[in-house]
């Protein structure tokens, strides 16, 4: 018979799908291959919705709090999983879920798996060090296993927690393998490529600035905008007044796969990740990648095939940028080694590994 899973991060439909909802997505999509694992799996979503206001967010945080615990509770009575695994990310979220984690362990005797979206332990984690402490001690005490998905942010959870207590596991994508076909002519343009949300975080500004005035690029940019109009305004005065920069929209399905088979080079210049789903989703379709030396991000591209460079640092993104221009015959390198590199990272795989932490973890629990 099956063991049962229980999702939980919570996700309203109008906001923007960030990648924990993603995430969730493709495991229930793909609920046959945990089937075939041994699992049954389930998603458990509260639908809260936060004011903007910050008075009113405060209280109604409190408020929503209560009903998270309330309804987390009456799920797990119903459904009776195994393992109860949340998916958070940092600062207020990881608190708050520590909290629910609390509740349920006093409540019930169900094994409790935290997967921490982030991969940079200094932001996870509390700035004050009261709550740190705090945060530490209810790790220790409520979860059961922690999964990372950067090696590094793993061995400095290990430091605090016990080796036993943590997990690696790298995201994944859903796209099928893919033939990288020959490379273009060298007198045609660089095709780069931007998808995330249009904010100063994800660099866009600055992937902007670099390729300003070069007629041998051409830039795709895809995604939905954020609550910053300033930047908001700011983007649509530029692609309005810039003939090689094309804004596709916030793109899904075919329509992503498309961009992305079109393009030469992923460029995410960000500020802060985790490992982003979609640098996986470019390197699978065969691109090269410029990205940036945060989170995740150096543990999977490295000069075999890509770049990777300093987050607001315009003259390295100009410099990368025009070294794939100028030598075709590193940039196909790059791509073939890309969708090489793809495979390691499916979903399929992604489940196994997962499945087998699950596996691991209640096996542990029986012994003790």
């Amino acid at each position: 018979m099956n063991k049962k899973i229980v999702f939980f991060a919570n996700y309203n439909s109008n906001d923007y799908k960030g990648g924990i909802v993603n995430i969730l997505e493709s495991y229930c999509d793909n609920a046959s291959i945990f089937k075939r694992l041994g699992y049954d799996v389930a998603w458990f979503n509260p639908h809260i919705v936060y004011s903007k206001n910050r008075i009113l967010s405060f209280f109604q945080k409190i408020f929503n709090l209560q009903r998270e615990k309330k309804s987390v509770l009456k799920t797990i009575k119903e459904n009776n999983p195994q393992i109860l695994h949340i998916h958070s990310s940092r600062n207020y979220t990881l608190y708050k879920d520590l909290i629910i984690s609390k509740f349920i362990k006093k409540k019930t005797k169900t094994t409790i798996v935290l997967s921490i979206h982030f991969a940079d332990i200094d932001k996870i984690l509390s700035s004050n060090n009261k709550i740190k402490k705090n945060e530490i001690k209810m790790l220790n005490s409520y979860v059961d296993n922690v999964i990372c998905l950067s090696s590094q942010t793993s061995d400095d959870f290990k430091k605090i927690l016990g080796a036993d207590k943590v997990s690696l596991l790298y995201t994944f994508h859903c796209f099928d393998n893919y033939i990288l076909k020959p490379t273009m002519l060298a007198s045609s343009k660089l095709e780069l490529l931007f998808m995330g949300s249009i904010d100063k975080r994800k660099g866009v500004f600055d992937l902007i600035d670099s390729i300003r005035d070069n007629d041998n690029i051409h830039l795709s940019i895809c995604g939905g905008f954020g609550n910053d109009l300033d930047a908001n305004n700011r983007f649509k005065g530029i692609i309005a007044s810039n003939k090689n920069i094309d804004y596709c929209g916030y793109l899904s399905g075919e329509e992503k796969e498309i961009a992305f088979e079109k393009a030469d080079v992923f460029v995410l210049p960000s500020y802060g990740e985790g490992l982003p789903i979609v640098l996986l989703e470019a390197m699978a379709k065969g691109c090269a990648i410029i990205s940036t030396n945060v989170g995740a991000i150096p543990e999977i591209v490295s000069s075999e095939n890509g770049f990777v460079i300093n987050p607001g640092s315009i003259n390295e993104l100009k410099n990368s940028i025009n070294k794939l221009y100028e030598d075709r015959s590193l940039l196909f390198s790059m791509k073939k080694k890309n969708v090489e590199k793809g495979r390691d990272y499916s979903i399929e795989s992604n489940i196994t590994q997962l499945t087998s932490i699950y596996t691991g973890i209640l096996n542990n629990g029986q012994q003790k």
